[in-house]
């Protein structure tokens, strides 16, 4: 009788760890799925910061938010600090996984300090894959999955 219930306990633990994998599995893919579909959607953002004591060139990342070339990036990128008369030449570059990446004019459009968040758009519009954002909480224990840009010594490659 032991015996019969060792090996019925051996054959649930077998059964549990062969879900888990399973889970693991689709999770993997989901993961991948998930970057493949938001990887055309990051970019970076370069701009001059001209003042009296000379010219800054600074680099954030980005997140196009907008189809027609409309980005978001973080506020503390261009600080409110910064007079906007300072910040020139704002550029955004588009990797590419196979070359150079392309830098396109653009345009500051303004901060959202509530949202610390800040936009730039091209100045020509674009044909871009927007992030649509959803507003919902994540339960305990939930995979949260996080994706971002490398910086320009790493060819701007999406990890």
């Amino acid at each position: 009788m032991a015996r019969v219930v060792r090996s019925a306990a051996f054959l649930l633990c077998v059964f549990a760890v062969a879900v888990a994998l399973a889970a693991r599995a689709d999770e993997a893919q989901n993961a991948q799925q998930l970057f493949e579909r938001v990887r055309p959607s990051l970019v970076a953002v370069q701009y001059t910061q001209d003042t009296e004591l000379g010219r800054h060139e600074w680099i954030c990342a980005g997140i196009v938010v907008g189809n027609d070339g409309l980005v978001m990036i973080p506020l503390r990128a261009v600080a409110e600090h910064i007079p906007d008369e300072q910040m020139k030449e704002f550029k955004i570059i588009v990797p590419n996984e196979s070359g150079d990446a392309k830098e396109l004019d653009a345009v500051f459009q303004g901060r959202d300090e509530r949202s610390e968040i800040a936009l730039v758009k091209t100045k020509e519009p674009q044909k871009w894959t927007a992030i649509h954002f959803e507003d919902e909480s994540p339960k305990i224990a939930e995979t949260v999955y996080s994706v971002g840009l490398l910086p320009k010594a790493a060819g701007y490659r999406a990890y």
